[in-house]
């Protein structure tokens, strides 16, 4: 049984400056595709993504990677690099939260930086198990987005017993899609 003893808020890491996939401008005018992006993790600092990120999270054992403990979940992070027109960097993550009953949370939010157009948001999270092991992915949205507001969407994965274990449970948005609405 894993019982969530504290909370961490660990360090930014990942791609400020990345030439990877993460807050990228790799994306068209109407789709504004991107991929690699934001983690939100539960106490570890080293963002385990390969294409670039932001990480954060909170721990489930009570240890402090950083030195910082509070109680409460974790602040998401917003994009520092990119365009700001750019998909991914519209987007936010906030948190990461094993409830110790077999569900993983988080919620992603949507900030249309746009003054004229609205968006709806299409997007794939990730939910990854202490050790590496999948969970799932999820594909939820975030629709009509009105020109310069922010919307969000709690997004939840069902953690397998087998799963449930102390450690650095990890949420990441990988992709989205920003489509134009008229």
């Amino acid at each position: 049984m894993v019982a969530a003893a504290g909370v961490v808020i660990v360090a930014l890491t990942g791609a400020r400056h990345s030439h990877g996939g993460g807050c990228g401008s790799s994306h068209s005018s109407t789709s504004g595709s991107t991929s690699g992006g934001y983690e939100a993790g539960t106490g570890s600092t080293s963002s385990g993504s390969t294409s670039g990120g932001y990480d954060g999270g909170t721990s489930t054992s009570g240890s402090t990677t950083s030195g910082s403990t509070s109680s409460g979940s974790t602040s998401g992070y917003t994009s520092g690099g990119g365009s700001s027109r750019s998909a991914m960097g519209d987007i936010k993550i906030n948190g990461c939260q094993y409830n110790g009953a077999g569900s993983l949370k988080t919620t992603v939010s949507a900030t249309n930086s746009s003054s004229t157009t609205k968006y709806t948001y299409m997007l794939t999270v990730k939910f990854t198990a202490p050790g590496g092991k999948d969970l799932g992915t999820r594909h939820p949205s975030i629709p009509y987005v009105m020109p310069g507001r922010t919307d969000s969407t709690d997004v939840i994965q069902y953690v397998p017993r087998d799963a449930a274990v102390s450690g650095t449970y990890r949420c990441s948005v990988t992709d989205v899609q920003r489509t134009p609405l008229s």
